[in-house]
């Protein structure tokens, strides 16, 4: 690679320049690349305005006192909805002309290159160019109902003499009356004419039409915040609304630049967002899993209002954070496979005793039951105890503070030693083993390291969270329970403590420590939120500052490995890194502001220009019989044959046998490009036989593999390299269709290892030689 490979090819660059100002208007197309009548375009322009026009009757007639605010909105509403219900007419009844050759406008990303014969301003070949239609019919009644709506409250919001009020400036209530229009215009124009392609794409098909509602979904926001400020007259909301107003006329840039995420990834961002940190809960790998996970989570929520006694309360929600954290669809599948037959309990250890990674069994499932049962006699006898006792000249809590903050110390101090560098990376570990040519002398040096880990997850998963429920048990706040703020906040802390014991563990030293730096002083509004909701603004600051930390390390990363690494180097990686060095403040509040979203960092081309990638949810997916079996069958008869012609022929019926079970036991036979083949990689089968076959030559070649014990380094990437390299390569390939094989974003790297990430992504994007299935790990 050198500094002349393109970031995108002359072709891409013609295709992005006709498809980014399209995004930008919400969905014009007024460059096309071919000769159009110029009544195409003055049609789409037509269409554009068509909002601010019924928007402008509306607000004539109110400024002019005929019609007060509301009735102006309305009729403006009526009029759009009118509109939309004929413009969206116009296109059933193109393609109702056209049914006998396409029933639904099939969707096509490439679309802006399709080149079409217009006949006429409104033949049936412009309508379906400038308005595609929709694919469902409620969508086109749902849409045209919602873009009235939309104009109706446009109108209402962007009404002169409420700009006056809020600005008290004639040039102000101007500029923000007309760019807040063209605001509204392009959303009216995605949602009813045409929706444009997001820099912000979430899903590579947009199977239910949900991208049309993106951009007016925001609108709607921004007037609601208006209506709340009218109808409550709050002087903080003022200040607010004046702040959205001026934001509002900004959304065409920011919808440009792709920092708001679409409708679907939206919504189950806030669902992993409010399980994550209101709820105490984690990431889930499914969609379906999210929602139900939330929704069970929310239903303790409730539940834990209406316990009348603490006591209740304290065994419920410690109960229930304990089950909760636990991978129960572990116990699902254990159930399922139990009820299969008579036998299915005997056969499920040997069932999960051939599968990767960790499975809940009978003996998992005893240890579980006993710490629960421990968590809850501990955590009712303390709360009862030390409720009805005054005699303590030390606090208990005070106590278990200190045991807590001594707990984290060495379990971090033991979690230096165990990695290869020590003090944020920045010095090598003098005992971890360096490059070592046998695996029993690497052992031997690592024998030691595996002693601190004992003692290092003993303090993490036993001694901590058994801590930090009595500390929460003995919580005076739990006295003042019984509202929402404290119900949530509890009921997440006992969540957390199993769920994420690491991360619980420094949130509740926070709070110790600030209890213990302020015992002769009183921090009025703190102590009043509650220990829960203490807990849960930490959480929520100790998560947006690793973020930053990680967001900075990658992007510093990416700086200076762009000028360092000779292959890296561009003609204008000198410009590039003096305009990050000027605008250093300008990149810390990119990446503060990806934090707070918690959003990737997006490297435009992987080049050191940071972007604000939109929020995105964290998340993963899975596949089935007489076929396999004969497939099975085949291939060991195969493999006997050709035993047989090596080795000599099979003397007896027991000999067979031995064979088979041999081949059960030891060997996976079948094709490299089967996902079984990666599978018995992972299980460690001691032999792998594929069949070739070479057509150059008409040969077939059988190939053995052996499982053999070899020395690797293994590394760790920064996660926030992983996500950010990600990000560009969505906004690459789903906005700008930058698929060029020898494009700098996918050239390697030997910092971030490129290649090998943008290779890793979950396709359609990447292109893994393999990708795992979810992998459960303990923690006993």
């Amino acid at each position: 690679m050198g500094p002349d490979v393109p970031l995108l090819n002359d072709y891409k660059q013609e295709f992005f320049w006709k498809r980014f100002p399209q995004t930008i208007l919400g969905g014009p197309r007024f460059k096309l690349g071919y000769c159009a009548p110029p009544y195409i375009y003055v049609n789409q322009i037509i269409l554009f305005l068509i909002p601010w026009v019924f928007g402008g009757v509306g607000t004539v007639l109110y400024q002019l006192n005929i019609l007060n605010n509301c009735w102006a909105s309305v009729l403006a509403a009526g009029l759009m909805l009118l509109a939309a219900f004929i413009v969206q007419g116009m296109s059933v009844w193109v393609r109702q002309k056209n049914v006998t050759v396409e029933i639904f406008p099939s969707e096509n990303t490439l679309a802006d290159e399709d080149e079409f014969d217009f006949s006429s301003c409104a033949g049936p070949e412009t309508i379906k160019f400038i308005i595609p239609g929709k694919k469902y019919l409620i969508n086109t009644v749902f849409h045209s109902i919602l873009a009235g709506a939309l104009c109706g409250l446009g109108t209402f919001y962007l009404l002169p003499n409420s700009l006056m009020l809020l600005y008290t400036n004639t040039g102000a209530t101007f500029v923000l009356f007309v760019f807040g229009w063209v605001t509204v215009c392009i959303g009216e124009y995605s949602l009813i004419i045409n929706t444009a392609v997001e820099t912000a794409t979430f899903q590579p098909q947009d199977t239910y039409e949900i991208n049309a509602l993106t951009r007016p979904l925001y609108i709607f926001l921004f007037i609601a915040m208006d209506l709340a400020y009218r109808f409550t007259v709050n002087p903080t909301l003022l200040q607010i609304n004046q702040i959205f107003h001026i934001i509002f006329v900004f959304l065409p840039v920011i919808w440009a630049v792709g920092i708001l995420p679409p409708v679907d990834a939206l919504f189950l961002w806030v669902l992993e967002q409010v399980l994550e940190f209101g709820l105490g809960g984690s990431p889930m790998a499914t969609n379906l899993r999210l929602l139900a996970m939330f929704i069970v989570s929310v239903g303790v929520v409730i539940a834990t209002f209406f316990i009348p006694s603490t006591l209740g309360v304290v065994l419920f929600t410690t109960g229930m954070g304990f089950i909760l954290s636990l991978d129960l669809s572990q116990a699902d599948t254990l159930f399922r496979f139990c009820c299969r037959t008579t036998h299915a309990s005997l056969e499920y250890p040997k069932y999960f005793g051939k599968r990767i990674g960790w499975h809940l069994g009978w003996k998992e499932a005893l240890i579980y039951i006993s710490l629960l049962i421990v968590t809850l006699v501990e955590a009712g006898l303390l709360h009862f105890f030390v409720r009805r006792s005054a005699t303590f000249k030390i606090s208990p809590q005070t106590v278990i503070s200190y045991i807590l903050i001594v707990t984290l110390v060495i379990w971090k101090i033991f979690q230096e030693i165990q990695g290869a560098y020590i003090l944020f990376g920045f010095f090598r570990n003098p005992l971890f083993p360096k490059v070592l040519r046998t695996v029993r002398l690497f052992e031997q040096k690592r024998a030691i390291l595996m002693k601190f880990g004992f003692i290092q997850r003993i303090l993490l998963n036993l001694i901590s969270p058994f801590a930090m429920v009595a500390f929460l048990s003995v919580d005076t706040s739990l006295q003042d329970l019984h509202t929402a703020s404290l119900c949530i906040g509890f009921t997440r802390a006992y969540r957390i403590v199993w769920q994420n014991t690491e991360n619980a563990l420094l949130e509740v030293v926070v709070i110790a420590i600030v209890r213990l730096a302020t015992v002769h002083s009183s921090l009025v509004w703190w102590n009043s939120i509650g220990t829960g909701i203490q807990l849960l603004m930490v959480g929520i600051i100790r998560d947006r500052f690793f973020q930053a930390t990680s967001k900075l390390k990658f992007a510093l990363t990416v700086l200076v490995s762009s000028w360092t690494e000779k292959k890296q180097r561009r003609k204008s990686s000198s410009v590039i890194i003096t305009l990050n060095v000027i605008l250093f403040p300008v990149v810390l509040t990119v990446i503060g502001l990806a934090s707070a979203l918690s959003a990737p960092l997006l490297p435009l081309f992987t080049l050191p220009v940071f972007l604000v990638g939109f929020p995105r949810p964290n998340w993963l997916t899975q596949k089935p019989e007489l076929f396999t079996l004969a497939l099975k069958a085949f291939r060991y008869a195969f493999k006997l044959m050709f035993d047989k012609a090596s080795l000599g022929p099979v003397e007896d019926f027991v000999e067979l046998v031995n064979y088979l079970e041999e081949y059960e036991r030891d060997w996976f036979i079948g094709m490299m490009s089967q996902s079984e083949w990666q599978q018995a990689i992972l299980q460690e089968k001691p032999y792998l036989f594929s069949l070739g076959y070479d057509p150059s030559l008409s040969t077939y070649t059988g190939r053995v593999l052996s499982l053999q014990e070899m020395l690797l380094q293994v590394g760790r990437l920064n996660a926030e390299a992983i996500r950010g390299q990600w990000a560009n390569l969505s906004w690459e390939l789903l906005y700008a269709t930058n698929d060029d094989e020898e494009r700098y974003s996918i050239q390697a790297h030997p910092v971030l290892l490129r290649n090998l990430t943008v290779q890793s992504a979950d396709p359609p994007l990447g292109y893994p030689i393999y990708s795992s299935t979810s992998i459960h790990v303990p923690l006993f």
